[in-house]
């Protein structure tokens, strides 16, 4: 059982025909986004059924039920009212038109949304040099039979997520506690990075730059890592191979950064004294930003301007 199918997604759900050229090119967009040469080992979320979400609901499940007599073109009809207001009258100005192709196999299922023109000829299907190079024009999810890892790729995180949730009806299956947990590990240890990062002459001002990236943003983000990376000329890196080790691919290519595990990781509390002590969530960051020091027995700490004022009506000053 093999088929492919190809809709434009726009203001309506419009089937396109293929031919045995148009095919052939799509097999090749298929294996150039996910085959072994496939640079979006770093960009996948693992994704599973929503924990409040009962079966018959999902539209993966319906599917999965009947395989061989499912039509193809429910899943363009789905996306599409996923993309739509929810008053029904045009598509949200957020969420761009575009391509769904759909490849299914006994055991495996993909959706491919292109969001753009960029990477591909609309004409023939024919790839252009550029396909793959930015991940946020198309989403991805490849279903093996498997509810428990269906794996998500949806770079896009300026719209509302809702490749994975009103279209998929599916939840993550990491949580953010868990990612920040497995971070913050792998940057103390290096195992964050590859090989190469990890034997560069500067691989400790790299770490120093990967950990105020975490400590400074809601929002976790590898490329967006990389890139601010790039422009402190602290690396040259275009992949995110060349900058993640395999163990970094096991956590979700963006997720939001849990406060409660930052202060676990690296909360101290400083005793000062029998009756005193010296508490803080951030100890690493408190010292970079010399925001402590010592001397002659007296410890000083830097007092942000916001919390000035309070402070002087506490020692009455």
């Amino acid at each position: 059982m093999s088929r492919l199918e190809v809709y434009n997604v726009g203001e309506e759900v419009e089937r396109v025909d293929i031919d045995d050229q148009k095919r052939t090119n799509i097999e090749k967009i298929f294996d150039r986004l996910l085959g072994e040469d496939s640079k979006l080992k770093h960009s996948r979320i693992v994704c599973t059924l929503a924990s409040d979400q009962q079966r018959s609901d999902v539209l993966l499940y319906d599917y999965d039920k009947a395989k061989e007599d499912f039509s193809l073109e429910i899943f363009a009809s789905s996306l599409l009212q996923a993309e739509m207001r929810k008053s029904g009258d045009g598509r949200k100005k957020s969420i761009p038109a575009g391509h769904l192709f759909i490849s299914q196999a006994a055991s495996r299922l993909l959706l491919l949304k292109l969001e753009g023109t960029e990477g591909i000829d609309l004409g023939t299907y024919e790839i252009k040099p550029q396909l793959g190079t930015d991940a946020g024009y198309y989403k991805i999810c490849i279903f093996e039979n498997d509810f428990d890892n269906i794996i998500i790729v949806d770079k896009n995180t300026k719209a509302a997520k809702y490749w994975v949730e009103s279209f998929l009806d599916l939840s993550r299956q990491r949580d953010d506690a868990l990612n920040t947990k497995e971070l913050i590990a792998l940057i103390k240890s290096d195992e964050l990075f590859s090989d190469d990062i990890v034997s560069a002459p500067n691989i400790k001002q790299i770490r120093l730059a990967t950990e105020d990236y975490l400590f400074e943003n809601k929002v976790f983000d590898k490329e967006k890592l990389i890139h601010t990376l790039n422009q402190l000329e602290l690396i040259e890196v275009k992949d995110e191979d060349e900058f993640f080790s395999d163990q970094a691919a096991l956590i979700d290519s963006e997720f939001t950064v849990s406060e409660s595990e930052l202060n676990r990781e690296y909360k101290k509390t400083l005793q000062v004294s029998e009756d005193t002590k010296l508490s803080t969530n951030n100890f690493v960051k408190l010292r970079r930003e010399n925001g402590i020091k010592i001397e002659d027995g007296w410890l000083s700490v830097r007092v942000e301007s916001a919390f000035l004022e309070n402070i002087k009506n506490e020692l009455g000053d």
